[in-house]
């Protein structure tokens, strides 16, 4: 789809999810959040069964540490499922 063509960048702060694409933001806050798990590939925020924010881990590179902390900060534990605290 067109909305996929145009980059989308995050922000992870002390009240959630902002995402921001070609002069829009949409905001999530931590609570919007029913799930957060890890793959080999990515980490895979779900907000509803359908909608999800992906962070491929090859995408945060040296982030990915830091980003897991936030998410196990703001997130509660039983809906977080993260085998990785470190990148692969």
């Amino acid at each position: 789809t067109p909305m996929f063509q145009k980059p989308i960048t995050y922000e992870l702060n002390e009240y959630g999810v902002i995402a921001s694409q070609d002069g829009q933001t949409a905001e999530s806050s931590w609570e919007d959040f029913r799930k957060v798990i890890s793959t080999n590939k990515s980490i895979i925020m779900f907000i509803t069964k359908r909608r999800a924010i992906i962070f491929p881990k090859e995408f945060l590179g040296e982030q990915y540490s830091a980003v897991v902390k936030v998410i196990s900060t703001h997130v509660p534990a039983n809906k977080v499922k993260i085998r990785h605290v470190s990148a692969v």
